[in-house]
């Protein structure tokens, strides 16, 4: 039938995505874009079984609305652990880094977790977009019918079978995401504390993205720049503390530190990181500086006084 799948997507004008096999090695992101090409093609593939291969049964299996509702839930509510899991295989990527992205991962999930599918978050972007026509019995212009799977309890073939159908709501669909959401977010935060090392979070303290992040603020027509000094300043302080301490107690390092005049005095910590903190705020600030910045960031000019970072 996929021939006829084709040519249905070719007089729909559309792409036909083929769903294969899921990946071993990296089961949830593999499984994911399987997600995605079954939401770029169902209608397809929906048209092509009533026209083709149609069964009562396994219509209400691929055309329920129910079934559409929990394809959009999983895809929204998987995205950002997907984005997470595909960040952290690049080869360029601090060790650190899981460890911040958990952090703005956990703000994401956290912001779905009181979401009704009357009150969607803008994260939910499937949902969203769907939800609506769900309700009215469309998907991208196809027809679907009400939720009511079968409950299978004998050994005989389903055609032979009296069947005993199960209705399913969209309420049961809602309650069935936030279970998939909570547990999700347990399995997750389990692995991550069985993954990760005391060192990986301490490291955090050296990573730029933050650092640079906090020195978003504004320059007054007097010149004065104006950022939160204090969270600045407490940021990772302890954590920077502990990097800073293994790397005094390193041979090669205690050596020089005989030789030179250097502060490689674990009591000295807290200057040596605010110096690091200051310097790249001058960078960023110092208008002298614009194009050393430049060799690293993409400048853009503001007519507004205020620092964009990340553009």
């Amino acid at each position: 039938m996929l021939a006829q799948a084709g040519a249905q997507a070719e007089q729909n004008d559309s792409k036909l995505y083929l769903t294969s096999r899921t990946c071993v090695t990296r089961f949830s992101t593999s499984q994911y874009h399987e997600f995605l090409k079954l939401y770029e093609s169902l209608p397809n593939y929906v048209e092509t079984f009533r026209k083709y291969a149609y069964s009562e049964v396994t219509e209400y299996e691929i055309a329920g609305e129910d079934f559409i509702i929990d394809l959009c839930g999983a895809i929204d509510i998987l995205s950002p652990y997907m984005t997470l899991l595909v960040n952290l295989q690049g080869l360029q990527v601090p060790i650190w880094k899981v460890c911040v992205w958990e952090t703005k991962l956990m703000k994401e999930v956290e912001a779905m977790e009181t979401f009704t599918l009357s009150n969607l978050p803008n994260s939910m972007e499937k949902l969203s977009i769907n939800v609506n026509d769900v309700r009215k019995g469309l998907f991208k212009q196809t027809k679907l019918v009400q939720g009511w799977p079968v409950v299978d309890s004998g050994s005989k073939p389903i055609e032979s079978q009296l069947l005993t159908w199960k209705a399913r709501e969209l309420m049961d669909c809602e309650k069935d995401l936030k279970t998939f959401l909570a547990d999700l977010k347990s399995s997750f935060k389990s692995r991550f504390r069985e993954c990760i090392s005391p060192m990986q979070n301490d490291l955090t303290s050296l990573d730029l993205d933050s650092i640079v992040s906090l020195q978003v603020g504004s320059r007054s027509a007097n010149g004065i720049v104006r950022i939160d000094e204090a969270a600045l300043e407490s940021f990772k302080t302890k954590e920077f503390q502990k990097v800073f301490e293994f790397v005094c107690s390193l041979r090669h390092v205690q050596s020089l530190a005989l030789k030179e005049d250097v502060n490689f005095v674990p009591a000295l910590s807290s200057v040596v990181y605010r110096k690091l903190k200051t310097t790249i705020k001058e960078l960023l600030w110092n208008p002298k500086y614009i194009d050393v910045l430049a060799n690293f960031v993409r400048v853009v000019k503001s007519t507004n006084n205020v620092i964009k970072v990340g553009e």
